[in-house]
């Protein structure tokens, strides 16, 4: 996932999450049809595992997650549940952010069992999020014998391809599942369309490099931009140009440069692409690939990019932006104590039998969370909410963390939930909200829902996302650190609870 800037008419930056290609925007007749007859079929009765699974796949065609978990859960209660129907069941568990739930039910159902395509993708990209993906990657690569068509096994196997290194591989299979999607009514068809051509033309250019590949790991300043109040980094393209750049902390495994910079650094611009932000705005853009990014003594080899324009009015000074998971083949440390970006090599898991050793224990004052990574970059950490353990995306362009209007309706009484604008951006407001962090307790105040968080940000990754911790969270940080080989993320938390007195511009107020 990459990462666009963007201002705001209300005064704050927003860094948010690309997407290459919209979320899905093909006919939904077929698929509305289909689902209105399963749930008459099921409505009439007897129950039939073949209805439950024609009601759950068109709800998850239709990307109507909230339909799609109830159905699950009524389903789950029915007597007559196949293993093959737990396999449409754990998948509605999955792309509505509960994947603990999904791994559970997956785990009872035999491994023979797990054959057809929807079981086994969720199978394999539970597998992914563990880091297991030489695992993963071969039990599709099974999948795919008996199913050589499937759009989405085939996009599968191209992503997990690329993120070990096959890049042949990779471009292959992306390749065939552009192809392949045709055949694929609904979402995520265009998803996999628009990523699968871009994918494409990286591969090829890579040849036989890596992607991402760490050359030198070291240290590099962070300084604060004094107008813009986020960290920015010192960046040396192709040993040319030196230039100022965001540092996204939640950004993907790509830069995002200027289109003008682009050309005078040598950047292999690949292809064109589509792109919207998380609000759904989309513009066009270039793929390319940098051959060495340097950051003072970090130097990263063969990293993927998007050029377009960047305002000088809106990002005074600012000709691109560093996406944090560029360094997810390594152990990176954003020190803000120190005011440095700091990377090594990781020592892997725990249950990796190559993994260097490392006895060093775990610094005090320190949060250690196991944490998961969707698609191979994208940080899911778990938060508190009441209750509930939800699915978190890191924004640092955000002023305030907001969460997603599915989660404020469920929390909320319909009474005590108004209406405001985020700049152009409706979004939903009410009282006081508190959710945890490791051992930290924030509270929003107001609570504030924006209603791409739980729509196009959920699509685009493939699982429920309810909250991004914007920067009243990660202000609070002293040091985080982001260990992807390892599945972990450490937080020291300052010793001043209260939000800094410069964060930016103060909270919305409701407009009932």
């Amino acid at each position: 996932m990459m990462i666009k800037a963007r201002r705001c008419d209300f005064g704050w930056l927003m860094v948010g999450l690309l997407m290459v290609g919209p979320v899905w925007a093909a006919d939904p007749v077929d698929q509305e049809q289909r689902y209105v007859r399963a749930e008459e079929q099921l409505r009439a009765g007897p129950p039939t595992a073949t209805a439950w699974m024609d009601l759950l796949d068109s709800l998850y065609r239709l990307d109507r997650p909230v339909q799609a978990l109830a159905a699950a859960r009524t389903a789950l209660q029915w007597t007559g549940v196949t293993p093959e129907l737990k396999g449409y069941i754990a998948r509605a568990l999955f792309r509505s952010g509960l994947l603990d739930d999904a791994a559970r039910l997956i785990d009872e159902i035999p491994k023979d069992q797990r054959k057809n395509p929807t079981t086994a993708l969720v199978w394999v990209r539970l597998l992914h999020a563990q880091g297991q993906t030489e695992n993963a990657l071969a039990l599709t690569r099974q999948l795919l014998i008996d199913h050589p068509d499937d759009a989405e096994l085939l996009y599968e196997v191209a992503l997990l391809s690329g993120h070990l290194g096959r890049n042949h591989e990779a471009r292959r299979y992306y390749e065939q599942a552009g192809a392949a999607v045709a055949q694929l009514s609904g979402y995520p068809a265009d998803l996999i369309s628009a990523r699968s051509a871009g994918g494409s033309a990286i591969f090829l250019a890579l040849g036989q490099a890596q992607f991402n590949a760490i050359l030198h790991t070291g240290e590099a300043p962070l300084v604060k931009h004094p107008q813009l109040n986020l960290p920015v980094v010192q960046v040396r393209l192709n040993q040319q140009e030196t230039v100022t750049m965001l540092l996204d902390l939640g950004g993907g495994d790509r830069l995002s440069l200027d289109d003008e910079l682009a050309k005078k650094c040598g950047v292999k611009l690949l292809s064109d692409a589509q792109v919207s932000d998380l609000s759904g705005e989309g513009s066009q853009v270039q793929v390319g690939l940098v051959g060495e990014v340097q950051l003072a003594g970090i130097s990263l080899q063969q990293v993927p990019a998007l050029a377009y324009k960047f305002d000088q009015q809106q990002l005074p000074g600012i000709q691109g932006v560093v996406g944090l998971g560029i360094f997810n083949r390594g152990r990176v440390t954003v020190d803000f104590e120190r005011a440095v970006l700091h990377l090594e090599i990781s020592a892997g898991r725990e249950d990796d039998p190559t993994r260097p050793s490392d006895d060093s224990p775990l610094p005090s004052g320190y949060d250690q969370m196991k944490v998961r990574f969707i698609d191979g970059y994208q940080l899911l950490l778990p938060v508190q909410v009441q209750d509930q353990l939800i699915n978190a995306l890191i924004d640092m362009g955000t002023p305030l963390s907001c969460f997603s209007t599915q989660l404020l309706s469920a929390l909320k009484k319909p009474e005590d939930i108004g209406d405001t604008l985020l700049g152009e951006t409706p979004a939903k407001v009410s009282s006081s909200l508190s959710f945890k962090l490791g051992r930290r307790e924030f509270t929003s105040d107001p609570a504030v829902a924006l209603p791409f968080i739980g729509g196009l940000t959920s699509s685009e990754i493939g699982t429920q996302i309810d909250l991004v911790l914007g920067w009243n969270a990660l202000a609070q940080m002293a040091v985080l650190v982001i260990d992807q080989p390892a599945g972990e993320v450490l937080i020291k938390w300052q010793q001043d609870k209260s939000p800094p007195t410069s964060a930016p511009a103060s909270a919305p107020t409701s407009q009932p």
